[in-house]
């Protein structure tokens, strides 16, 4: 009796969590339909629940938090809401969360993930530096204190960038994979956010969004799989001593 309540609880809780990523998409569809139409109304109502959802369906899903994670999806929160707004003063804020968020994430990849070695991560850091050189010098930013943000910020992507690809170069598992993908998408939002200027914003922010979207959709997997990878580990380790 005892078991099928476990099991019970246990699909119970996957269930709630499979409609919470239901609930993440859905208002992500949202937020396009509010770019592409440039309906604020509709940016408003959805952009900021994207990442407490995803926290929420993190903190069901696992019974031990991982502290730094949590944090990276506060600054992502943070992030998101000062850019929403066109004033100089509170868009600086979100680039200065937005550094920090990928600063906190390199910290979170350092923390699940072995170091695979000088030599292999300064290789796979060089095409992540080439990329964001070329579009530092093509980028049109007339603060300072934003372009010297963005800088930084791209300083870390380069290193997550580097870090992802060499262990997934190395360790080609699922949630490498993921991590990864994360990290291009990452990438790919990033460049497109501050290039934007320049193109037709009606076509390219729904872009835009759905790279983020699904990039923090990975980077959640990434770390529930890595998570119980090292759980799995952990039990298996502590049963072999208690065998010896």
């Amino acid at each position: 009796m005892g078991k099928f309540k476990f099991i019970s609880r246990r699909y119970g809780r996957s269930d709630f969590v499979n409609g919470l990523i239901g609930i993440y998409f859905f208002m992500a569809f949202i937020e396009m339909l509010g770019e592409y139409y440039l309906n604020t109304f509709f940016v408003f109502i959805s952009k900021p629940l994207l990442i407490p959802f995803l926290t929420i369906m993190y903190i069901v899903k696992k019974r031990k938090h991982n502290l730094i994670y949590i944090i990276v999806l506060g600054l992502a929160w943070l992030s998101n809401v000062f850019l929403m707004f066109n004033l100089y003063r509170i868009i600086v804020f979100g680039y200065f969360f937005s550094f920090v968020f990928y600063f906190f994430v390199f910290i979170l990849i350092y923390r699940l993930l072995k170091f695979p070695g000088n030599n292999l991560f300064i290789v796979c850091c060089v095409p992540f530096v080439l990329v964001y050189l070329y579009f530092i010098n093509k980028v049109n930013i007339d603060s300072k204190v934003i372009y010297y943000l963005f800088i930084f910020q791209s300083i870390f992507t380069v290193l997550i960038g580097g870090y992802s690809l060499s262990i997934y170069i190395e360790y080609p598992n699922r949630s490498n994979t993921l991590l990864f993908l994360s990290v291009i998408l990452f990438a790919i939002s990033q460049l497109i956010f501050v290039l934007k200027a320049r193109m037709p914003l009606q076509f390219i922010r729904p872009i835009e969004t759905v790279f983020y979207v699904f990039a923090q959709y990975f980077l959640y997997n990434f770390v529930i799989f890595e998570e119980r990878r090292k759980r799995y580990y952990e039990i298996k380790n502590e049963s072999m001593k208690t065998e010896l």
